[in-house]
């Protein structure tokens, strides 16, 4: 299913945009995505309602997109889970054209990511863990988003980023005869995504609604929740691992004598 959830400043910008609801998320502009979607409208106030509204939804979820007045500030952790698109709602008296133009310009920036999605080595890349791997380059991907997503400069902005995430942070190189693959961050951390679904992140307290968010969507789009990175300190797993790392929701986890660690994309760790 694709959600498309609507934060808006006013009662009175919400029944606008239900009434032309039609206009703005054109079903053959929209059906590209998918044929199932599902829209719902908030107001600025009820942030904690949007994250219980994509919760209740997310065994469903195949996509997101939450599109906000850009008035509005939005608690960080959406920009982690959702594609977010702002809206000028200045404009005054609204028109339906004017509206529709910016909506469209931010599927279509949201289309331009879908397909690094269906990309296996992208989808290791998208997919790694904010807090555990280290690197400012790769943790102002959600800020890329939150500032440009509804801009003309976006797919080349973020597809650029990419690239020197991977160049920088992608080992072996590709005239290396190792035939595995991982991400190297700047503690020379080694993050393999693992084949094996033997464990799962953890629900209920002291886990908070992003931790089972982070988990299930990254920038919009669904992932395989039950893979995790196997995270080592050397290419062999031999090195022990004798640390504290931060989990899902910022609590710190002693380890000790471990040849490597399971760090999901939302962080939690076994």
């Amino acid at each position: 299913m694709f959600l498309i959830i609507n934060i808006l400043s006013c009662r009175f910008h919400v029944n606008y945009s239900q009434k032309s609801e039609k206009s703005f998320f054109d079903p053959d502009m929209f059906g590209k995505i998918s044929n199932n979607r599902k829209i719902l409208y908030f107001l600025e106030g009820e942030q904690e309602k949007v994250a219980q509204a994509i919760n209740s939804e997310i065994e469903k979820l195949t996509h997101l997109l939450i599109i906000k007045d850009n008035r509005i500030n939005l608690c960080d952790a959406f920009y982690k889970v959702a594609f977010v698109g702002n809206i000028d709602y200045r404009d005054n008296p609204l028109s339906n054209q004017y509206l529709t133009k910016q909506i469209n310009k931010i599927v279509k920036n949201f289309r331009s990511i879908s397909g690094l999605f269906n990309n296996g080595d992208d989808i290791e890349l998208l997919r790694l863990p904010f807090i555990n791997f280290n690197s400012d380059l790769y943790k102002e991907l959600p800020e890329i988003i939150k500032n440009s997503s509804s801009l003309e400069s976006f797919q080349d902005e973020f597809n650029a980023r990419l690239a020197v995430i991977r160049k920088r942070y992608r080992k072996p190189k590709r005239r290396s005869e190792n035939k595995r693959k991982f991400f190297m961050d700047e503690d020379e951390k080694y993050f393999e995504l693992g084949k094996e679904n033997h464990s799962r992140h953890e629900t209920g307290s002291p886990h908070n609604v992003f931790c089972n968010l982070k988990a299930h969507l990254r920038f919009g789009h669904k992932l395989d929740e039950k893979r995790h990175f196997n995270v080592s300190y050397d290419e062999a797993n031999t090195s022990k691992i004798n640390a504290d790392y931060l989990d899902c929701h910022k609590r710190y986890v002693p380890f000790k004598k471990r040849v490597h660690l399971n760090i999901f994309s939302n962080d939690f760790i076994t």
